[in-house]
C-alpha cells in the first residue's frame, strides 16, 4: 500500500517526507508520525503551504513551535536503521492520494500532506492544526483562489 503512494509524491512532498523522517530521528522516535511530517510540511517558510496557511490566518512559525513544544525528544538514534510509519501517517498518506484526485492533480503534494493530516484530528499534527484554527474547507478554498 504504501509504495503506490510514495511514487505519486511531488518533490516537494517528497522532500517534506523526507525532512519529517530525519526529524524523528533527531527525536530519536521509533516510528514517523503525523508530527514529523507537519514539521517536514512546514520546514519551507515560502511553500504553497506556508502561503494557504498565512491566507487563513495562521502563522506557520508559531504552529511549528507549538508542534515542537508539544513533543518530547529523546536522545537522537545513532542508528539509521528504517523508521516505520504510523498507521496515522498511512490514513495521512491516502487521504492526500484522495486529496489530490478530489483538486484534479496529478501527483501527491506538499498542499494535499495538509490536507490528508486534517483528517487526523486526534493526532499531534492534527491538534497543532486544530490550535491555529486550520479546517479542510478554509484550506480547500484557499488553494482553490489560488489556482
Amino acid at each position: 500500500m504504501l509504495e503506490p503512494l510514495l511514487a505519486r509524491l511531488e518533490d516537494g512532498a517528497r522532500t517534506a517526507l523526507e525532512i519529517g523522517l530525519a526529524r524523528a530521528g533527531e527525536c530519536g522516535d521509533q516510528f514517523f508520525g503525523t508530527e514529523h511530517l507537519l514539521l517536514g510540511v512546514l520546514a519551507e517558510p515560502s511553500t504553497r503551504v506556508a502561503q494557504t496557511l498565512r491566507s487563513i490566518a495562521c502563522d506557520p512559525e508559531l504552529l511549528r513551535a507549538e508542534l515542537l513544544a508539544s513533543m518530547r525528544c529523546a536522545p537522537p538514534r545513532t542508528s539509521q536503521a528504517h523508521v516505520p510509519f504510523t498507521p496515522k501517517v498511512l490514513n495521512v498518506l491516502a487521504a492526500a492520494n484522495d486529496a489530490a484526485r478530489e483538486l484534479g492533480a496529478e501527483r501527491i503534494a506538499v498542499e494535499h500532506l495538509l490536507l490528508g493530516m486534517l483528517g487526523e484530528p486526534t493526532t499531534l499534527a492534527g491538534r497543532a492544526l486544530a490550535a491555529c484554527n486550520v479546517e479542510r474547507e478554509k484550506v480547500l478554498a484557499a488553494l482553490r483562489a489560488r489556482r
